[in-house]
């Protein structure tokens, strides 16, 4: 993991050098490395956070060998420091996967009722609307194209 994250420091070193030239903002792939030098450094800091979690663990684990009533205070954050490292660590792994080139792009979902008459029709219009409270929540936006209600209330 250590190499990984040298090779992003030294990408993200050359990024910042490169995105310091003003001819850049009138490049079309600005906003491409723009998006590239961010993802890079949230990368980077989340590699720096668990590495400074890592080092209170230790500090931590040296106040409970102490002993005392130091040492039960610290055995309490200890719990804490831990799920709080695995969370760390959970979200650098997925930081550091290979993302797909597609993530970014839009989508068109068509939903429609196969067989099974009235029930299919309900049943589409229930998944249309799940569709769309679930991209709310995420924060996408949608945006409704056209649709073929049918007496039942369905699609």
């Amino acid at each position: 993991m250590e190499q990984k994250i040298e090779a992003l420091r030294a990408e993200y070193t050359d990024l910042q050098k490169t995105l310091q030239d003003p001819e850049i903002f009138a490049d079309k792939s600005y906003p491409k490395l723009a998006k590239r030098q961010k993802l890079l450094e949230d990368t980077i800091a989340l590699y720096e956070q668990l590495q400074k979690i890592d080092q209170d663990i230790k500090s931590t684990d040296e106040m409970i060998n102490s002993g005392g009533e130091l040492g039960e205070l610290a055995s309490l954050e200890m719990d804490d420091l831990r799920v709080k490292r695995q969370k760390t660590s959970d979200d650098l792994e997925e930081a550091l996967t290979p993302r797909d080139a597609n993530n970014d792009r839009d989508v068109i979902i068509e939903i429609r009722a196969a067989a099974g008459g009235d029930e299919a029709s309900l049943f589409a219009n229930d998944l249309y609307r799940m569709y769309i409270r679930w991209a709310e929540n995420n924060g996408y936006k949608t945006e409704h194209i056209s649709e073929s209600m049918n007496d039942t209330g369905g699609f």
